[in-house]
């Protein structure tokens, strides 16, 4: 499969084009349901603050199942970046791209274009 990740700024512009074979992507972002007008609060809750997370505005996750790489990506998106990359550069067959507010985009040290 060839799957293109979603510009979180509608552009466009995708942050990676990946291909799958035998595992799953899943992509949490903080760009599409606002429940304000101000868009600072979104459907995705830090479970410390209460908050919706302002660090990274998309996180793709690919793992071996899609149940693993949607837990994953919304794990990671409510981390502070640097933590979300260290967490799943310590687990087996995951890999993720973390895409900031700037645009920027960080990935773990597995992270490919091909699964």
């Amino acid at each position: 499969w060839k799957i293109a990740i979603e510009d979180p700024k509608g552009k466009g512009d995708y942050p990676a084009v990946v291909y799958l074979k035998d595992a799953a992507i899943a992509t949490s972002g903080g760009y599409e349901v606002y429940f304000d007008a101000q868009r600072a609060h979104h459907h995705v809750v830090n479970p410390r603050s209460a908050f919706s997370p302002t660090q990274s505005v998309s996180v793709s996750a690919k793992a071996r199942t899609v149940m693993e790489a949607d837990a994953l990506s919304t794990a990671v998106f409510v981390m502070p970046p640097k933590d979300g990359i260290r967490f799943v550069n310590g687990l087996n067959q995951s890999e993720c791209l973390i895409v900031g507010g700037s645009g920027a985009k960080v990935s773990s040290r597995n992270w490919s274009r091909k699964a």
